[in-house]
């Protein structure tokens, strides 16, 4: 590893730009002013809360004026409706009244409502956008749920994925051997100071990341075993199972070694599974729930030490843990994944790669964009769109190619089975439209794919909260890796770079890969982290909410996509 001079630098030299003011509770646009008035603070779950919405016409004409209330995340939702037409006379000011409530699982905490007014005036059309935060404070509602022992029942579609990960109705119990039962409140997250038992929920690295539980059983003042518990309503459906897969954490060098974790499923005090592993990959697991078809049940999943009772080490993992509804969403196969790929560098310089167009059952529309310096890209949707797509970028034999987007929707995984299925693709001009199922709950996220000043730029725009957007893995490894105050990594080896001013400082990282062709990646939005991760050819910025992805390719090095970026950097 050794550094070099500021990556950022080549951005912001001759680059300087101002600084946007931020969108508060009052906004003016024209002669139409939105105040969004105080909400009160909410403390109980499925209550009803007021936001009031004054709009001011100043003109001396009447004017049309459409409300649009948005941006509501976790469990928050609208009550009746969220879109209103007001009519307002010249010089006329009107209050009106939309409704807001949170499910159980909502959280204790600071959260945003957008309101939209829309309108038209002297012959052009207006847009007003402002944002109002308000406070929730659950802890009594949540103290009183844990104490009377009520666990939400969590309703499983009829066809579909529900992922546990994402839930927040679960409930951990753990107990010292030979002592009894200790239940945790409906919830609970982190380490008891008393026995060391552990319960989180995080992406989680073996040979490939998964959305995972980490479980780890009592070890402080004692040893015992831990549980996860989910109260499921399931469908009168034929074909229901319970996926998963497990494995252990690493130890270092100065740690003992793990001697296992013996891993259970059970459905209403049945087991249905039991395996002991000591594996560092991940293995997989399936159980059937079939029999309990139209019934409400008790999930629970155990992490037990095992029969030597020895806790060193044993933090467990339950990987995309999820019930499962009639056939589950099919995937890719190698073959077909390489088609794919042959297929995104065949548009990439279809005269220098290969004189024929690849062909097979996958890959038949394409998106194809002339860059800067003689460069291109493709991307080559598979059954699920961008998710499973071939991106390239680069010129000819100098091609690198990523496995689609990877992305999650409050934290379910897309088209994989861990919470969002896409159950249809649709294209209009550069717009990828997807059909997403959620929870039985259906909604579309676009796709939309430009060209800007030699640079590919991919907007994501979905109505539930994005929480997680990434490049997908490569075809091959990167040299070097810059990022942050000036940091040139030479044949890096794996980490994670959070955001921060001292590591990761800024939204734009680059990549040397190994066939010459580099890559500048940047993001609109504050990015969450920087991962890397060269024996799954992983190099993703990752970010979250609605956001643009920029991508600029070239072939002299990562600094001279850096000095092409300038023109398109808006910070």
């Amino acid at each position: 590893m050794r550094a070099a001079i500021s990556f950022y630098v080549a951005v912001f030299l001759f680059a300087f730009g101002s600084a946007s003011g931020f969108n508060s509770h009052v906004a003016t646009e024209g002669p139409v002013k939105v105040t969004i008035g105080e909400i009160d603070a909410a403390t109980e779950f499925d209550k009803a809360a007021a936001v009031e919405v004054t709009v001011e016409n100043s003109a001396d004409a009447p004017i049309r004026v459409r409300l649009e209330m948005a941006g509501l995340v976790d469990e928050w939702y609208a009550v009746g409706v969220a879109e209103k037409e007001i009519a307002l006379g010249a010089k006329e000011e009107k209050t009106i009244a939309f409704r807001i409530a949170c499910r159980k699982g909502g959280l204790s905490a600071l959260y945003p409502v957008h309101v939209y007014a829309q309108f038209k005036h002297a012959g052009k059309d207006h847009k007003v956008h402002c944002v109002q935060i308000f406070e929730s404070d659950f802890q009594k509602a949540m103290t009183t749920s844990a104490t009377s022992g009520e666990m939400p029942v969590n309703i499983v579609p009829a066809r579909g994925v529900l992922s546990l990960v994402s839930l927040k109705t679960h409930r951990v119990l753990w107990r010292f051997f030979d002592q009894p039962q200790v239940r945790m409140p409906v919830g609970w997250k982190g380490t008891d100071d008393r026995s060391g038992t552990s319960f989180s929920v995080g992406t989680v690295y073996r040979e490939t990341g998964k959305d995972t539980i980490t479980m780890h059983p009592p070890w402080r003042g004692g040893a015992g075993t831990v549980f996860a518990e989910y109260l499921l309503k399931l469908p009168n459906t034929k074909k229901i199972e319970f996926h998963f897969a497990n494995a252990i954490r690493d130890h270092s060098a100065e740690e003992p070694a793990s001697d296992g974790v013996t891993f259970r499923v059970y459905a209403n005090k049945e087991n249905l599974f039991d395996r002991h592993t000591d594996s560092k990959v991940w293995l997989q697991g399936k159980v059937d729930l079939s029999r309990y078809a139209g019934k409400e049940i008790l999930l629970r999943l155990e992490s037990h030490p095992g029969p030597k009772r020895n806790t060193t080490c044993d933090s467990s993992y339950w990987a995309q843990p999820a019930i499962v509804t009639g056939e589950p969403p099919k995937q890719l196969t190698a073959g077909e994944r390489d088609i794919l790929r042959r297929q995104a560098r065949w548009h990439v310089n279809p005269h220098s790669v290969m004189s024929q167009r690849p062909r097979g059952p996958v890959g038949s529309k394409a998106f194809v964009f002339d860059l800067a310096e003689g460069c291109a890209a493709a991307v080559v949707p598979g059954s699920k769109g961008i998710f499973d797509a071939a991106i390239a970028f680069g010129k000819g034999k100098q091609c690198v190619v990523f496995d689609g987007i990877d992305a999650a929707i409050l934290d379910n995984r897309i088209g994989e089975a861990s919470g969002v299925m896409v159950q249809g693709v649709e294209y209009a001009l550069t717009t990828i439209t997807h059909h997403l199922l959620m929870g039985g709950k259906r909604f579309d996220l676009n796709a939309t794919l430009h060209t800007d000043r030699g640079g590919l730029r991919i907007r994501f725009d979905c109505p539930q909260r994005i929480t997680d957007l990434a490049l997908g893995a490569a075809d091959q490894k990167a040299r070097r890796v810059y990022y942050g105050h000036g940091y040139c990594i030479e044949e890096p080896k794996a980490f994670r770079a959070g955001f921060g001013g001292h590591n990761l400082s800024t939204s734009h990282v680059g990549f040397d890969f190994e066939n010459g062709v580099s890559l500048l990646t940047a993001t609109d939005n504050p990015p969450d982290h920087l991962q890397v991760d060269p024996d799954r050819k992983t190099y993703a910025l990752h970010t979250h909410l609605n956001a643009t992805l920029t991508f600029v390719p070239g072939l002299n090095g990562a600094f001279d996509c850096a000095i092409r970026y300038q023109d398109l950097f808006d910070k």
